[in-house]
């Protein structure tokens, strides 16, 4: 079943010039940065514009080749075309053209659904819902919020005990008239009468109450609350601020009983809040006009625009950097941590699998045809007719999408069926519900460079997947809940092939620890990728330190998504993955199969829930090959071995700052309430209820159960058997990447693409052998991807909302 290919010939050394000194290509320079962070910045616009602000529901960023990363990038090679043939002036060579291109494509990820899309959500999902249970496992770093104005505690610092008819006011400095504010505070009560109750109240300067919060619950023991605490509050609320920003904090016990208040907190939440209803713009000269309250949350735009801080509002951005600061440093530097140890992985196995196990590296040949030196060569018609078949074939899709957006009576060329209304037979409904027989035509076209073997594992393993759902029909197991446990298979079938790739590594990476420091047949970039990996994990126990979470937890986390990282690496080499979503959907299921709270505490296991929203199946990590497309492609290049991992961490803080910009400065103009794309900001209660059950359990150990152990190893041992079959037996040809990947988002979006793609594929290499695919295919998927990323996708998509 598997098709012959050809074996790429790769270069390990750049070409020795006379005297024998080594010819090196530039590939960072001032022209690639200048033009990367100009394509960064488009990116994200474009981003913005089609997902946030239009609310296209194409997930135009979250392709393994992001097409507005692809739309930015052929702007850029126009324009340097353009340049070359009036002026005979190379502004970008090819080297530097493929800088540019890779830190587009790494940085995309993380302005969409990767980082900027789903952190604001998931990080204000606790203050905003006031989740109190929760808010004391969860770091104040994580968020953005104005420092604590009640950080030095009730005077004495510690708790204070109140009796019935006992009051207690501090006086609280500081405030700001007409901002919100969260105002929380821990409460334990005992000997309560039936009519008693204990509050929390702001007053003002002329005695003006704002009763805040109140109850006469007793606390209880927790693992979050181990003295026995409750803690009540509120969120959102204007305070009675004096003129000099001054307020009492009252807390009392009315009727009967003994309560002690411990640990006040006072946040501005201004920050959050205006994400989600925006901030008013006022010239500087109406500023005076407005009353304290409005000035308060007002963005000042200064009356003359053209002054340096004309230039500071232009940069600023209407974001409240200073609140953001921290949060920004914190999320920052954990995914800055991640990415680095990701990368020192491909840098480590880059060797074995490119020079050793002869990957082919699919996805490459898309970023290869575009920075090639004479980049117009294949367009020419008379040598490459198949790629312009397939760019008509693009060509008529996209026209009959935009017929079809202005008049729906035009055939809609997308076919999406659902199998359930087509197979009536109730015995199948478990298995077929949800299911899609959907074809996506950027996912075909990619699915064209995948071999034959890796296409039709992808379609069985997910449908053995499906299955399980017929079986617990059957035999009665849907019963159990959570069956059949997809994230528990997915993390073991990713650590049960983690295992089986460094073994099958072993021989290298004894060679690796043999000339680690500069012994015989050492290499650069193995040994930078061994640096890398031990400077991203001193950078997680700091970073664990810093922001508060327990170092074992975090460890743990920190472990589980290099391992996905590694697998995603891999099978983005060897196979090609035309989708993401692709990866374990709860990283965090490791902490509670290991113990969970009992173990890790409550911090660390809301903190990994947290961070798997944007980490798990998001193309966080699923796009973690292109680092090594990156530097492979870089080393046939000649290029400098340390360019390409340096671009690599370009694209990480490109990704990160350039698209936090645009995004947070759009939503602080506009207000996320009233923007389309409201995923990016509702509330995710729902992703923490896994937590919630994990936290109810007695004893914190939460509901873990054999069966769910039971589904992961039962999912590692068939992962793990079918890579040695695979490896011992030449005829094998299921590929582990169906048992991998059967259960997670990325089958059920791709099989059917995958299943006509392997159709096609088969009939081209039955009719002309593997010369007809490399001659002929490849050059129609790319001609089909040429006219999808080069004419605009937008048009397919949304016309009417394009106003054309």
């Amino acid at each position: 079943m598997t098709d012959v290919r050809e074996q790429p010939k790769h270069e390990s050394a750049p070409a020795e010039a006379a005297g024998g000194a080594q010819r090196w290509s530039a590939a960072l320079t001032p022209s690639s940065v200048a033009a990367s962070v100009l394509g960064l910045l488009a990116t994200a616009m474009i981003i913005q514009y089609a997902s946030v602000f239009a609310g296209f529901p194409t997930p135009l960023g979250e392709f393994p080749l992001p097409l507005p990363a692809i739309w930015s990038f052929c702007g850029i090679l126009a324009l340097v075309l353009l340049v070359r043939w009036a002026t005979r002036v190379e502004l970008l060579k090819t080297p530097e053209l493929l800088f540019v291109l890779y830190v587009l494509m790494i940085g995309a990820p993380l302005m969409t659904q990767g980082f900027w899309h789903r952190i604001v959500a998931i990080t204000a999902t606790i203050p905003r819902g006031a989740d109190w249970e929760k808010i004391d496992a969860y770091s104040d770093k994580l968020w953005p919020r104005g420092p604590n104005l009640m950080a030095g505690g009730f005077g004495s610092g510690g708790p204070i005990e109140l009796k019935g008819g006992g009051v207690q006011r501090v006086r609280v400095s500081g405030a700001q008239p007409g901002v919100p504010y969260m105002v929380t505070v821990r409460v334990r009560a005992a000997e309560m009468a039936a009519d008693a109750r204990y509050f929390v109240r702001a007053v003002g300067a002329e005695g003006r109450r704002v009763e805040l919060a109140s109850g006469a619950a007793a606390g209880r023991v927790t693992p979050v609350q181990p003295e026995g605490y409750l803690r009540i509050g509120a969120y959102g609320r204007t305070l009675p601020v004096g003129a000099e920003g001054t307020f009492d904090l009252e807390v009392g016990v009315e009727g009967s009983g003994r309560v002690t208040f411990a640990d006040p907190m006072i946040y501005s939440v201004a920050a959050l809040e205006g994400i989600y209803k925006g901030r008013p713009v006022v010239r500087e000269s109406a500023l005076a006009t407005l009353t304290p309250e409005a000035r308060a949350l007002a963005v000042v735009k200064p009356d003359n625009m053209w002054s340096w801080r004309g230039v500071v509002f232009v940069v600023t951005g209407y974001v409240p950097w200073r609140d953001w600061l921290v949060p920004l440093l914190a999320w920052g530097l954990l995914v800055l941590c991640i990415h680095m140890g990701v990368l020192g992985i491909n840098l480590l196995m880059q060797r074995q699998w490119i020079d050793a196990e002869r990957f082919p590296l699919p996805l490459a040949r898309i970023p290869e045809l575009l920075t090639q030196r004479d980049v117009g060569a294949w367009l020419r018609p008379r040598a490459n007719w198949t790629l312009w078949c397939g760019a008509l074939v693009g060509l008529g899709f996209v026209l009959l999408k935009a017929l079809h957006a202005r008049d729906p009576s035009v055939m809609d060329p997308s076919l999406s069926l659902e199998l359930r209304s087509v197979v009536g037979n109730p015995a199948f409904e478990r298995m077929l519900d949800g299911v899609r027989f959907e074809l996506i035509i950027l996912v075909l076209a990619l699915c064209f460079f995948m071999e034959l073997n890796v296409l039709l594992s992808i379609v069985i393993g997910y449908w053995l997947f499906r299955l399980q759902h017929l079986l617990g029909q059957t035999q009665g197991w849907h019963g159990i809940p959570r069956f059949p446990f997809e994230p528990e298979q997915q993390l073991g079938a990713f650590a049960a092939y983690a295992l089986v790739v460094l073994y099958l590594a072993r021989r290298h990476l004894a060679m690796v620890g043999r000339t680690l420091f500069g012994g015989a047949g050492g290499d650069a970039s193995t040994r930078g990728g061994v640096v890398l990996i031990g400077l991203s994990g001193v950078g997680m126990l700091v970073w664990a330190w810093w922001v508060g979470q327990g170092y074992l937890g975090m460890m743990v986390l920190f472990v589980v998504l290099l391992m996905i990282g590694l697998v995603a690496s891999r099978l983005r080499t060897e196979c090609g993955t035309p989708w993401t979503y692709l990866t374990p959907a709860y990283p965090a299921t490791a902490l509670i199969l290991l113990g969970s709270i009992s173990v890790f505490g409550p911090g660390p296991v809301l903190f990994a829930f947290i961070a798997s929203f944007f980490m798990g199946p998001p193309p966080f990590l699923a796009n973690a090959g292109a680092s090594l497309e990156f530097a492979e492609l870089s080393r046939r290049q000649g290029v400098r071995a340390w360019h390409a991992p340096a671009g690599v961490m370009l694209a990480v803080v490109g990704g990160l700052v350039i698209g936090g910009w645009v995004f947070l400065s759009n939503s602080y103009a506009l207000g996320g309430d009233s923007l389309r794309y409201n995923w990016a900001y509702d509330s995710k209660a729902f992703y923490l209820v896994p937590f919630n059950a994990q936290l109810a359990a007695s004893g914190g150990a939460g509901p873990s159960t054999q069966s769910e152990w039971i589904a992961c190893g039962a999912s590692a041992a068939a992962t793990g058997a079918v890579a040695v079959a695979r490896q011992f037996f030449a005829g094998f040809w299921f590929h582990p990447i169906g048992l991998i990947l059967g259960s997670t988002y990325f089958a059920g979006a791709v099989w059917a693409s995958a299943l006509v793609a392997c159709v096609v594929r088969a009939l081209v290499l039955w009719t002309g052998g593997a010369a007809a695919v490399r001659g002929k295919l490849y050059p129609a998927a790319a001609g089909e991807l040429m006219w999808l990323v080069a004419v605009g996708y937008f048009r397919a998509q949304g016309m009417t909302i394009l106003g054309s």
